[in-house]
This record gives structure tokens, C-alpha cells and sequence, in this order.
């Protein structure tokens, strides 16, 4: 199995990143990414959105992809101050932030890695909420195995609130291409 050992700089190792498949590996951006948190400004291009103090951001680590290879989609959310967004779990009633790429052939979608939401207690309410603030960023691994140019259809949904008011559920709608 192919794998990478992520050291710090002690040289202790702080992530072993092994793959299911012979044939699956990362991309360089990626596993400076995802294994040290460095962000490099040489990923995909940025497909963007905005409704009501909530700006969405797509983009893969790459434009394009080798047969097999991992590529790492990333959606960053920038809330405005004053405002939140759901998390997991929640109260019925309120719809969380989620993100969802639809099937094509050829595309294996992981688990997302989602940050810590941290707890929100409103005044008069008793329920318990888990909100983002600020900017939350949500990396999904994304491997093709087919060599075909695609577009990946990515549904972002969530609900945007203040501590008084909350807004309609939103759903953006994000083109994500790799050739």
C-alpha cells in the first residue's frame, strides 16, 4: 500500500497517510495541505457564491488529475461577523452546513473533514446549538479512476443566523472542473 510519513520537525512522526489501493496516491498540494496545514496558492480554480453575509469558495488542490490520483476538494465558508451557521448536531427545525458532491462515473467521494463546531446558548431558547463562525474550511478527498475530463457538481447547503434573526436555508450550487 503506498503511503506517506508526515514528520515534524523533531523528525518524529505525526501522521502516517496510507491508501486502500496500490494505485491511489496524493498530490503534492495535497499533502502539503492536508499532512502539514500549509495552504498553497497553487491549487484549482476558485468557483465562488454569496447570499445574505455568507461567501462560499470551491476548489480542487489541482486543474488536473492523474488515473487514480487523490485530489482534495476544498470548501472554505466566510460568515460575516454577527453571524452563524449550523453545525452537527442540531435541533430540529434548523438545517446545518453540508456539503454533497453529486455521482458521476468514475468518482469516489470520502468522508469529510469537518472542524469542531463550537457550542452557541441563545437567550430564551432551550436548546443546545453547535454553530461556525468566521471562516470555517471543509476538505473532502476526491479520487477519479476514470481519464476523462469532469465537472463535479458540489451542493453546499446551510442556514445563516444572528442571535435575534435567522435567514431562509441556502443552497449553492458549485461547478468544480478537472481535466
Amino acid at each position: 500500500y503506498p503511503g506517506v510519513f508526515v514528520l515534524d520537525a523533531h523528525g518524529d512522526v505525526v501522521q502516517k497517510r496510507f491508501q486502500q489501493s496500490y494505485r491511489e496516491r496524493e498530490t503534492g498540494v495535497g499533502l502539503l495541505q492536508q499532512g502539514f496545514g500549509i495552504a498553497s496558492a497553487g491549487h484549482g480554480t476558485e468557483m465562488h457564491d454569496h447570499a445574505e453575509g455568507v461567501q462560499v469558495c470551491a476548489y480542487l488542490d489541482s486543474d488536473t488529475y492523474r488515473f487514480f490520483q487523490r485530489l482534495w476538494l476544498t470548501v472554505e465558508l466566510t460568515i460575516a461577523p454577527g453571524l452563524h451557521v449550523y453545525g452537527q448536531p442540531v435541533p430540529a427545525g434548523y438545517t446545518p452546513v453540508s456539503i454533497d458532491i453529486a455521482p458521476v462515473a468514475g468518482l469516489v467521494v470520502g468522508a469529510p473533514q469537518w472542524p469542531a463546531p463550537h457550542p452557541l446558548h441563545v437567550v430564551g431558547l432551550h436548546e443546545q446549538f453547535h454553530v461556525y463562525e468566521g471562516k470555517v474550511t471543509v476538505s473532502l478527498p476526491v479520487t477519479l479512476t476514470q481519464e476523462d475530463d469532469q465537472t463535479l457538481q458540489t451542493t453546499v447547503r446551510y442556514q445563516a443566523c444572528s442571535m435575534t434573526d435567522c435567514f431562509a436555508p441556502r443552497t449553492f450550487e458549485l461547478q468544480v472542473s478537472v481535466q
